[in-house]
């Protein structure tokens, strides 16, 4: 996974490359590395392009570092970190108007999750 990281300069890729190693951390056992890759994710920098999906997005890689700081029994840092994913959905939702910020809400899985809190998940997922 690590050289698709050298062969891209594209935010969203490395984001995506990064969740991707945190969810594999994850389902090996490994939360607590698993936990380091969601946080360097939620560093990536934005850019002026988005991918429009939930796939490593800042929002789904912040919905990580809960999941796992859950998952490692630190519920202070968890609540922090669902409270700011939650932030960070709404913000998204609120660009969109009527149907649009509906959909956007209720038909994607990830967006359920957050929006129920549900960071109890099986290792390797987040929703």
């Amino acid at each position: 996974m690590g050289t698709i990281v050298r062969e891209t300069d594209s935010p969203e890729d490395l984001r995506r490359n990064l969740t991707t190693q945190a969810m594999v951390l994850d389902a090996r056992g490994e939360a607590a590395a698993g936990l380091q890759m969601a946080r360097r994710a939620t560093r990536v920098k934005e850019s002026d392009t988005a991918y429009e999906d939930g796939f490593g997005s800042r929002v789904e890689a912040t919905w990580m570092t809960a999941v796992l700081l859950t998952r490692l029994g630190r519920e202070a840092q968890a609540a922090h970190a669902i409270q700011k994913t939650t932030e960070l959905l709404m913000r998204r939702a609120k660009m969109l108007e009527g149907e649009d910020r509906e959909g956007f809400l209720s038909r994607h899985p990830l967006h359920v999750a957050i929006q129920r809190g549900a960071v109890d998940t099986k290792p390797g997922t987040t929703w």
